[in-house]
């Protein structure tokens, strides 16, 4: 009995597949989950670059703890990206310039050579310190790094039991069955609020009358003050020194009289309101006092009110310390003065003086004095 040729027909009537085609087929099956690795995407994950901060700080403006605060408010939660022992530095300075304020930022690599300066400019320090902390900001930040995401498992082969549960663990205030809610995840800090920019300051200055008295007079004045960029306001205390006056106007009715010698002194409370340019100083003056007159037989005083323009300058000659002066025009809507009815000194039999002296309309007020600031 002669054997058939296999003819590639098993027993149970299926073709199998040729030889050659086994290895091309395992090849491929090994080969899929490398391809859907490579196809996996791939996450950019922003860096910061460790960076030590130099901060050069201006007259007037923000320190470098504030700085530091307003550079975080732009980062990632809240935090400082600078690094005291880093590197890299970033060199970061402010400086007063005639009407304003610069900021500079420049980069300087651990090796190669610093980056251009860029700087911002502006009227106000507020405004230059918020663009300056903004690109500060993106200079401590690197190239985006990419992160994989991790491979899935392979599927188990073979079942796997599930874990027996654990012994109760529950403690004795608690009943068994029951869970403790997960803690509160407390929310990112907020980031410090913008200071404002506000000083204050005192002022002290000597002056000289004119118009006031029959000669010109001196005086001194001492002020508290509140400003900001442009606008402030402060409240003075002045005294006008005891000057030369002379009563040379007839009393309605009288038919003779002569004139008065007298001193004429000035205690007063001012408020004064003011709003700044560059170097440049304009206000407006409110003003409360008493006129104070001594003469030889008498001594008396008198309400005094005013108001008027003031225009002046103010140049600063250190970090908290400026040269400043004045010069003001104070209007009397009362024109409140005294009346002498007695005899010379010495002649009691003498005429009657029948005299009076009023306040001026106007009166002028030129001062010079040093300022210094308090933050």
């Amino acid at each position: 009995m002669s054997r058939a040729r296999s003819s590639g027909v098993g027993r149970g009537g299926a073709a199998r597949p040729p030889a050659v085609l086994v290895p091309l087929v395992a090849l491929l099956a090994a080969a899929a989950p490398a391809r859907a690795q490579d196809a996996a995407p791939v996450v950019l994950v922003e860096s910061v670059i460790p960076t030590r901060l130099e901060y050069t700080a201006a007259p007037g403006c923000y320190d470098e703890e504030a700085f530091h605060h307003a550079v975080a408010s732009f980062m990632d939660k809240g935090r400082d990206p600078f690094d005291a022992s880093a590197p890299v530095v970033l060199r970061v300075t402010f400086r007063k310039i005639r009407g304003g304020y610069r900021g500079i930022v420049q980069k300087i690599p651990a090796n190669g050579e610093p980056w251009p300066e860029e700087d911002y400019t502006g009227i106000t320090c507020e405004g230059v310190f918020r663009d300056i902390a903004r690109l500060a900001s993106l200079r401590v930040l690197g190239p985006p790094k990419p992160v994989e995401p991790p491979l899935a498992p392979a599927p188990p082969t073979d079942p796997i039991p599930p874990p027996e549960p654990p012994a109760s663990t529950c403690p004795a205030c608690q009943p068994c069955g029951t869970s403790q809610p997960p803690a509160p995840i407390p929310a990112p800090p907020k980031p410090p609020p913008w200071p404002m920019d506000l000083s204050v300051g005192l002022n002290t200055y000597v002056m000289m009358t004119a118009f006031f008295s029959a000669n010109v007079g001196p005086a001194v004045g001492v002020a508290g003050e509140v400003r900001g960029s442009i606008f402030g306001i402060s409240t003075e205390f002045r005294f006008a020194l005891p000057s030369r006056t002379y009563a040379t106007e007839p009393i309605p009715g009288a038919t003779s009289g002569y004139p008065v010698e007298f001193d004429l002194s000035q205690v007063s409370l001012l408020v004064v309101p003011c709003a700044r340019y560059k170097y440049f100083v304009g206000c407006g003056v409110a003003q409360l006092g008493s006129l104070i007159m001594q003469s030889s037989v008498s001594l008396d005083a008198n309400l005094s009110v005013g108001f008027g323009p003031r225009l002046g300058f103010e140049v600063p000659f250190a970090e908290r310390f400026a040269a400043f002066g004045f010069g003001e025009v104070l209007f009397s809507p009362m024109q409140n003065g005294f009346d002498f009815k007695y005899p010379p000194p010495g002649d009691p039999d003498g005429p009657i003086a029948n005299t009076r002296w009023s306040q001026p309309v106007a009166s002028g007020f030129f001062g010079v004095g040093v300022s210094v600031k308090f933050r």
